[in-house]
């Protein structure tokens, strides 16, 4: 079909392979090469956590994007509460987070270690930049 439309304009060339446009950008020794998402190529690098550690969260996750993220907390083998990351917005580096502790393991720091594990993961492995937290009567 396309297979042999070749242009140039402005440094830039175009054309069609297996259907696709293909677009090369270079200025005489860089080649930027449009591609696929799965370009076997640029996987097989992105596999290297030297690499991985530096590139966008949509990377780091392969999967859709959740929305949410919930966690059971648990002690002595029994669930004892919640923390979740809610309205997560990865392009914006954003979340809400919120957290729950039934009343006879309250005021025992299980609520503060389970914030500061999930604030590690939201920070330190997902690079959020915010979290935002509401308090409803006395906590």
């Amino acid at each position: 079909m396309w297979s042999a439309v070749i242009s140039e304009l402005k440094g830039e060339l175009y054309r069609f392979e297996r259907g696709q446009a293909i677009v090369l950008i270079h200025d005489g020794e860089l080649i930027l090469r449009s591609t696929i998402a799965d370009d076997p190529e640029l996987k097989k690098l992105q596999e290297d956590a030297r690499i991985l550690k530096h590139m966008s969260e949509t990377r780091m996750y392969p999967f859709a994007m959740p929305s949410q993220m919930s966690f059971r907390i648990e002690s002595e083998g029994k669930v004892i509460g919640e923390v979740s990351l809610k309205t997560i917005r990865w392009f914006n580096r954003k979340a809400e987070i919120s957290i729950f502790i039934v009343p006879e393991y309250q005021g025992k720091g299980y609520g503060k270690r389970a914030l500061k594990k999930i604030m590690e993961l939201a920070f330190g492995t997902f690079n959020l930049y915010r979290l935002e937290a509401g308090s409803y009567g006395i906590q």
